[in-house]
């Protein structure tokens, strides 16, 4: 209930932004675990949250593209996330260099939705 004077579209418009601001603070909470910040300087505050809202972004940018590829809407963004989560870069001393883990089907899938070169 208000006093201020707007269309329909105006107010429609104001919810939905509304929405999309508690999504995100409810994916802070729970999906990113952002419960209580237990700093004890404002430095370390300002960088837990720049990393919070990285971390958001991304999330973001995950449900986007996986609500435009057919091949991805049956997992959720956490479940991408722990697939993803194995693949591993392994550094040697010497003249072995860079090896990656192998990249199993299902990560290559992802990979190629997201448009990320498979690691060789």
């Amino acid at each position: 209930l208000t006093n201020y004077k707007m269309t329909t579209e105006e107010t429609l418009w104001i919810y939905q932004n509304r929405d999309v601001v508690e999504k995100c603070f409810d994916d802070c909470k729970n999906e990113l675990d952002l419960q209580r910040l237990r700093i004890n300087s404002t430095e370390v505050m300002d960088a837990k949250l720049l990393i919070h809202f990285f971390a958001l972004i991304i999330l973001s940018k995950i449900r986007k593209t996986k609500r435009s590829s057919t091949n991805l809407q049956k997992l959720s963004a956490k479940e991408i996330l722990s697939k993803l989560e194995t693949i591993s870069l392994i550094k040697y001393s010497g003249h072995y260099g860079k090896i990656y883990s192998d990249v199993g089907v299902a990560q290559r899938e992802i990979l190629t939705v997201f448009d990320v070169k498979t690691p060789t």
